[in-house]
């Protein structure tokens, strides 16, 4: 007698452990994928950031060699300015020694005038007091193309005159080729030329880029300060964080779907079990009703009894009946689901002659009153029988279950155009909460009423009925109040094509 029960709670409880699981492994891998794209998204932008440092210094670096040069020859001091020679030598040139007796400029040879090339090094070896004394005899001369070892001249000649007070570079003038370089670069952001002071050459900021000091100049005490980086960073990202978004959003979707399926299935498992736990009692009473019967007839002298037997075989034919439309009714619900169910003929139908024969059945109980009105000028349908009043029978079977005895009151409605067919089956039932009527014509499904079990039923009746109206391409709707009562509304085509 408690098997049943205690089966169920015992599965309630362990489809809740599995649900719990499945918590404990979904919401840690969820929180682990999201914590690393964050990493990731962190590390692209720190790389993006250190990338844009680089960039930026090689274009400052670059401006300010540019800017450097343009001073120099505004204001007229290459191959003017004498360095580091000796007196006496017959050469008009710059001369700053860098290693040995490297010298830089544009070199003249007096004696012979011959000029020689832009972007040459000319490296001079020897004494230089003798080379003072004799010229011409001491002096050795060996002409490097920078470019063919790869120096480039502004390079060095702006390093050279950085290293004196000599030159100085207008931050306009530097400016100018810093926003061309910038260019050149892609990188088109608002900056700031910012003069340091020697306490803050090494200024080092996210926005701030410091000119990068090497080995044969000062460090420069200029840097340029960038507005908006932030937002030009987040733009060169911008791809790796939607695919991370849509990444961290389709794992939560799986999980969501994952949720809905278990909370589905779950539902469906506790459908299922009371259904069994009604079919098995539905199941238990035909067959003590057929056995109390058979043994009273066979074992007690009932068959003596002519009227006692014509009773009791009338009682198991009732209960035999009953089975079988159980039986059939699962049969034929199964096979519209599997669309192998095969219709009869498409007949035609009087409504307001067909409906009180498939009505007459209700009669015979006691207490109910059931009220139809065909408002159709033409009542004459063309569908199937058998499937139309089995509707019809299980929708006011429904309405009578579920209606107090002193009120069972059932209004059968039809209505309609020269399209379709409206049929109304209202009561003054119970009612159905608003929370439960999307789910009562799933299969199984019966409208909880606590501990009470007054009513008997299988959870299929709706579940058939709504088969069916699909089948006969219609469709069915359902407006309830609870104490008030339920509306069900079917709509048919005049004609139904299989």
């Amino acid at each position: 007698m408690f098997y049943f029960p205690c089966l169920f709670v015992h599965y309630i409880c362990y489809m809740d452990f599995i649900v719990k699981r499945i918590w404990w492994i979904a919401i840690p891998t969820a929180l682990a994928v999201t914590v690393f794209q964050l990493y990731w998204l962190f590390s692209v932008y720190t790389n993006q950031q250190q990338n844009f440092q680089q960039v930026a210094s090689d274009a400052l670096q670059k401006a300010y060699d540019q800017a450097m040069v343009e001073a120099i020859e505004k204001m007229g001091l290459k191959g003017k300015i004498q360095g580091t020679s000796a007196p006496g030598l017959p050469l008009s040139a710059e001369r700053f020694d860098l290693s040995g007796d490297i010298h830089v400029g544009d070199r003249h040879d007096t004696s012979k005038k011959r000029p020689v090339s832009r972007g040459v090094v000319t490296v001079f070896s020897g004494d230089m007091e003798a080379r003072a004394g004799n010229s011409d005899t001491m002096l050795v001369r060996k002409n490097v193309d920078l470019k063919a070892v790869g120096v480039d001249p502004k390079r060095l000649l702006s390093s050279i005159f950085s290293m004196s007070n000599i030159v100085s570079v207008d931050t306009a003038v530097l400016r100018r080729f810093y926003t061309k370089e910038l260019a050149a670069r892609n990188i088109h952001l608002p900056f700031t030329i910012l003069t340091l002071s020697p306490a803050d050459t090494s200024l080092q900021a996210p926005m701030i880029v410091n000119l990068r000091a090497d080995s044969y100049s000062r460090k420069p005490n200029i840097a340029a300060q960038f507005q908006g980086l932030s937002g030009w960073l987040f733009v060169k990202i911008l791809w790796p964080i939607v695919l991370s978004f849509l990444l961290v959003v389709l794992i939560i979707f799986c999980i969501w779907i994952l949720w809905r399926i278990i909370i589905k299935q779950k539902k469906l498992e506790v459908m299922k079990n009371d259904f069994i736990s009604n079919i098995t009692h539905e199941l238990k009473t035909p067959v003590a009703i057929l056995s109390a019967t058979n043994e009273t007839l066979l074992d007690f002298g009932g068959m003596h009894d002519p009227e006692k037997t014509s009773r009791y075989l009338q009682l198991e034919r009732e209960e035999l009946r009953k089975l079988q439309l159980l039986l059939d009714r699962i049969v034929q619900l199964t096979r519209l689901e599997h669309h192998a169910q095969i219709a009869g003929p498409v007949t035609a139908i009087a409504l307001d002659t067909w409906l009180p024969s498939v009505l007459a059945r209700f009669s015979k109980l006691q207490g109910v009153q059931l009220v139809l009105t065909v408002q159709l000028d033409n009542p004459v349908i063309h569908t199937e029988a058998a499937y139309l009043e089995t509707i019809i029978v299980n929708l006011v079977d429904n309405a009578i279950k579920y209606t107090a005895v002193d009120n069972r009151w059932v209004s059968i409605r039809v209505t309609g155009n020269e399209e379709q067919v409206i049929i109304l089956v209202q009561d003054r039932g119970i009612g159905i909460a608003t929370s439960q009527l999307a789910l009562i014509f799933d299969k199984f499904y019966r409208v909880p009423q606590g501990n009470v079990h007054d009513v008997k039923g299988y959870g299929l009746g709706l579940s058939h009925v709504k088969s069916l109206v699909t089948e006969l391409n219609g469709h069915i709707s359902v407006t309830s109040e609870l104490g008030k009562g339920t509306t069900f509304t079917i709509h048919l085509k005049r004609a139904w094509n299989k």
